[in-house]
């Protein structure tokens, strides 16, 4: 599951849950961060414009 995916499907406040992606330098596998100093630039961009919001209120529906 993708980072944009987690907040959608868990319902994440903005401030919640994973902020960005990083590639492990150990077992160099993709792993989630919440101590990130800045957040995912797709996630900002769907945070600001209201894009995740909606994706999160559609997926109630399902």
């Amino acid at each position: 599951m993708s980072l944009i995916d987690i907040h959608i499907h868990r319902n994440f406040l903005p401030d919640q849950g994973p902020q960005n992606v990083y590639q492990c330098e150990f077992c160099e596998a993709w792993h989630l961060t919440s101590k990130s100093p800045e957040r995912n630039d797709r996630l900002q961009q769907m945070i600001d414009s209201g894009e995740m919001k909606r994706k999160q209120q559609a997926r109630r529906w399902e």
